[in-house]
């Protein structure tokens, strides 16, 4: 502890940055704009000056320093409301703003804005400049981001953010004196996967929200809660912003222990889905080569006939659902009846990863924690696209040896990537390998023999690639802390099982060595699903062709993006009933006899699994059917409907809580899903936690144009949420609990920062509840000799993901319908020559009697004999994965 005087007043400093951070952490209100916790300080906008008395009993002797740029020391006295100090800010307040557009009115971020807050507390009012302003051309920067550079104060976060800590190449800061621009070289789409951050980490309206300007509200005008990103398996905290029954916004949302304060673009921007006219809204039957509408309840009871009458009834379930939602299913359909949405391939690699996330033997650390790793394999998995926010913690954990001059092998940072082709982590990385999954496999386990001085006997076809075997191997057993990094991406259960490999003999070898293995699965809720049944859908087909199903229940799942369209459509067409519960129409609700209109995660309550094991609860931002005439319904309230109906049970789930308890009780290894979150009987003071700011306005006339009486506000039975701006809105809550950022005096998103340093509380650091861990070995290591001598002469089908167009659910966006999204194979640049190929052209080849065309792409990193396609997206299934190419033809 260190003590220093503020004021004439002793306060005790533990752990603080500098000076700002110790004076904000004890409630002062500093103004600042250059400093920010992850980022630091520069001490350029001069904002945050205080004065500093040399002499405890002499105040005449002082100085104005500021307090970003001084470090923290035993004795040290200083005034925070000393007169020189206060109008030292007010007139540099002034000067930044000299050149700043009167324009807080039309400006998105008005009333969400760090300017505004810090104007507000510097005390500055009056501008006496009178000439004319400075002004700037802005910038297209794609379309998820506004450029607006006239209303720039030139603190350098932007580029700090961008350039230093995301790694960003194409954004940069040009100029001198007071005609600084910040921004790209030319017009263009920023490059970075994390470019969303620029508009919480601008504390101005320089960069704002493109996409929220679809649906714009002010802040003080929406609705939120607390939810988590279900683009991913990393499950990064999120906050949902409502008006109008429509997304407006998603916001970060700090957890100490994840995502911390950045969170990635597809979290941030690929929720339009959601605000789609393309929604399910109501329920449908086919009936004579049509759909007809119907209410709720005779949709009911047409669901239940159909059930009575089938005496052969199987459950899909879905990755992309809730857990909750996900048991209704299943205890609908029955254990040996429910099947999860995974292909065989990526089945066998996520009951690995369950498997090992119960492993008492095996450590998965948080995002935060692999930002202190000292060696990180990668193994198959490019995690720039499949895992992004994990790829920022990376960058960070390789970038801080960047400052470190000597070369002390203690010290340094290694990073080793194998991929199918190269990925944004190039830059930083020690050695890339670049070849097919069973030579990455071999590539692994080649590693792990070496670690146990074992002569691998592998043959590679890079000899570059045998050579640095050994190499890697060393430096994994001379690294204090290593992190194993792979994936279920490439549909290579061998990948993994290197991967486990490795760490197991590094724990052999050095008792005392910290480490970590992160196994990335594919959706949200993959570990959760897979917990519930490891049956593949390659199971459930095969039942669908050669049984006589009477009835398949469907959940939020196409399964066209995992066969082949033939293979599916002679599957489902096999089926005398198939029930469809989705938000949006897919290729396999348009094969549906009955279709449910089922809630988005935005709109309903529920528990998933992340890559950890971690359990986290989302919460629903608003009720899509106040004030409409919808009729969609969370998917576990339809189907114990269903089922009560059906067995007239007496068993009644109310509320989340009543599902919850009935799930823990059939899986027990499923507890922590109970403590995720408080239960909806939660209460403070009396009172459930307001969703809306208490300046809420125009709730009365919202919907008038529907019915001018206003309905009574929804009751939430599910949660400890209120949809209404009364209720508590208490400081003390965890930051899990908030369902908006603010405090007072400061209304931007920069309100994470003061309400984290100055509650102080322990319960910001969320520790949600984890999959319960077991002595028993549920992995063991594994051997494997894989057939890597294929023919060059055919090309063999791989995985390549992007962040945008990968996900199921970015196609159902308008931003995505609004850019033609071209498919693109890649191959080896050699193939030019002897296939008469011209890259940019179009290109079309027969695969499984299945013509598919794409442009076509060359690289050079990318292994000869391999040809990858962006699996996963439309027309493009996963199961082409390992298959080989013939008759590939340019098209004229």
């Amino acid at each position: 502890m260190t003590s220093i005087y503020i004021d004439d007043k002793k306060y005790q400093i533990q752990n603080s940055d500098n000076l700002l951070h110790a004076c904000l952490s004890l409630g002062f209100n500093i103004p600042y704009f250059c400093w920010h916790p992850v980022l630091g300080s520069i001490g350029s906008c001069r904002q945050c000056a205080v004065k500093e008395y040399i002499y405890i009993n002499d105040k005449k002797i002082s100085r104005i320093v500021m307090s970003c740029m001084t470090p923290v020391k035993e004795g040290l006295l200083i005034s925070v409301n000393d007169n020189e100090a206060k109008s030292f800010r007010s007139s540099i307040i002034e000067m930044l703003m000299t050149n700043h557009p009167h324009d807080c009115p039309i400006c998105e971020e008005g009333g969400n804005c760090h300017l505004q807050d810090m104007t507000v507390i510097s005390g500055h009012n009056i501008r006496k400049y009178r000439f004319n302003k400075r002004t700037f051309i802005s910038q297209y920067l794609g379309d998820f981001i506004s450029h607006k550079m006239n209303r720039c104060i030139t603190c350098y976060r932007c580029v700090r953010y961008y350039k230093d800590y995301a790694g960003g190449k194409d954004f940069n800061v040009y100029g001198i004196s007071n005609k600084i621009y910040f921004g790209r070289l030319k017009d263009g789409p920023l490059e970075s996967e994390f470019s969303g951050n620029l508009i919480e980490i601008c504390p101005t309206g320089v960069f704002t929200d493109k996409i929220s300007t679809n649906h714009y509200s002010r802040k003080w005008d929406m609705q939120y809660s607390p939810s988590v990103c279900h683009s991913c398996s990393i499950g990064c905290n999120i906050i949902i912003g409502e008006r109008y029954g429509k997304i407006s916004r998603i916001e970060n949302r700090y957890n100490s222990e994840i995502n911390n304060y950045f969170i990635c673009d597809l979290g941030r921007f690929g929720y339009d889905y959601i605000n789609s006219d393309n929604r399910i809204v109501y329920p449908k039957l086919y009936y004579k080569d049509s759909f007809i509408k119907l209410d709720l309840n005779n949709s009911l009871n047409k669901l239940i006939e159909i059930i009575k009458k089938s005496n052969n009834i199987i459950g899909i379930g879905s990755s992309r659902s809730s857990i909750e939602n996900n048991f209704a299913l299943y205890n609908l359909v029955g254990k040996k009846n429910f099947y999860n949405d995974n292909i065989e391939k990526e089945n066998s690699c996520i009951k690995l990863m369950t498997n090992v996330l119960q492993d008492n033997n095996f450590y998965t650390p948080s995002l935060i924690e692999i930002e202190n790793y000292d060696t990180i394999l990668i193994l198959g998995e490019d995690i720039t696209q499949t895992a992004s926010r994990m790829s920022l913690s990376i960058r960070q954990a390789i970038n801080k040896n960047i400052s470190n001059i000597t070369k002390d092998t203690k010290n340094e940072k290694y990073l080793f990537i194998t991929s199918v082709k190269n990925t944004k982590l190039d830059d930083i990385a020690e050695y890339k390998y670049f070849s097919s999954p069973e030579e990455q496999a071999c590539f692994g386990f080649a590693i792990d023999n070496s670690i146990n001085d074992i002569d691998h006997k592998i043959q590679f076809s890079s000899a570059n690639a045998f050579s640095k075997i050994d190499s890697i191997s060393k430096i994994l057993l001379s690294s204090n802390k290593v992190l194993i990094v792979s994936g279920s991406s490439l549909l290579n259960v061998s990948i993994i099982q290197a991967a486990i490999n490795i760490y197991l003999s590094l724990k052999k070898k050095k008792l005392n060595q910290k480490l970590g293995i992160a196994l990335i699965p594919r959706a949200v809720n993959s570990i959760g699903l897979n917990l519930l049944s490891n049956l593949s859908l390659d199971l459930a087909l095969k039942r669908l062709i050669s049984s006589k199903i009477d009835t398949a229940i469907i959940l939020e799942n196409d399964l066209y993006r995992c066969f082949q369209k033939q293979t599916v459509d002679f599957a489902l067409s096999k089926v005398k009933n198939l029930v469809v519960l989705d938000h949006c129409i897919t290729n396999t609700s348009n094969k549906a006899n009955i279709i449910f209109p089922c809630s988005s995660f935005s709109e309903t309550t529920g528990t998933v699994l992340n890559y950890e094991g971690r359990s986290q609860r989302f919460f629903s931002s608003h009720n899509p059917n106040f004030c409409n005439d919808n009729y969609i319904i969370d998917s576990w309230r339809l189907l114990h409907k269903v089922q009560k109906r059906l067995d007239k049970s007496s068993i009644n789930w109310n509320n989340l809580d009543d599902v919850i308890n009935c799930l823990v009780l059939q899986f027990p290894k499923l507890l922590g899903v109970k403590f995720a979150a408080p239960s909806s009987s939660f209460r403070k003071i009396g009172q459930k936690i307001a969703r809306s700011p208490h300046r809420y306005s125009g709730r009365t006339a919202i919907f008038s144009n529907y019915n001018i009486h206003e309905k009574s506000q929804p009751q939430d039975k599910d949660s400890m949420f209120a949809f209404s701006m009364e209720g508590s809105n208490n400081l003390n809550e965890s930051s899990s609990h908030i369902p908006f950022v603010w405090y007072p005096g400061i209304n931007s998103v920069h309100a994470w920062i003061k309400f984290n340093l100055f509650t102080k509380k322990s319960k910001t650091n969320i520790s949600n509840s984890f999959l319960k861990k077991t002595s028993k070995n549920y992995v063991l290591s594994f051997n494997y000799i894989p057939d890597i001598n294929k023919n060059n002469s055919t090309l063999f089908i791989v995985p390549y993901y992007l962040l945008f167009g990968s996900d199921e659910m970015t196609y159902k966006s308008t931003l995505i319908k609004k850019n033609t999204f071209e498919f693109i194979m890649i191959i080896n640049q050699l193939y030019e020559n002897k296939l008469n190929l011209t890259e940019g052209k179009k290109v079309s080849f027969i695969c499984s009697k299945e013509k598919f065309i794409f442009n076509l792409q060359f690289s050079s990193s990318i292994k000869k004999g391999l040809a990858a396609l962006p699996l996963g997206m439309p027309g493009i299934p996963l199961s082409l994965s390992g298959k080989t190419i013939n008759n590939i033809r340019a098209i004229i």
